[in-house]
C-alpha cells in the first residue's frame, strides 16, 4: 500500500463506502458529508432527485429487476 505523503490524510481506499440506494453503485465519503455521513443515502443528487421514482430492494435486486443486475446480465452475455 501507498504511504501518503501527508501523515494527516487518509488514503482513499481507507475511507468508508455506502451503496446507493437507487443506482446500487459504491460511493466513498466525502469532506462535506462529514457530520451528516450517518443520513447520506445516495452518492449523487441526480440519485437524490430521483429517489421517488424506483427505491429497489433486495428482492429487486435478486430477481434481476435493479440496474446493475441488467448490465451483470448484459456483460455475461458479451461475454459468452
Amino acid at each position: 500500500m501507498k504511504q501518503n505523503k501527508n501523515p494527516g490524510r487518509r488514503a482513499k481506499a481507507d475511507l468508508p463506502e455506502k451503496i446507493c440506494l437507487i443506482c446500487q453503485r459504491p460511493f466513498r465519503w466525502r469532506k462535506k458529508w462529514e457530520t451528516i455521513w450517518s443520513d447520506v443515502k445516495y452518492c449523487s443528487d441526480k440519485c437524490r432527485m430521483n429517489r421517488n421514482k424506483k427505491l429497489l430492494t433486495f428482492t429487486d435486486f435478486i430477481s434481476g429487476d435493479s440496474p446493475l443486475a441488467a448490465t451483470l446480465k448484459t456483460a455475461n452475455r458479451i461475454a459468452a
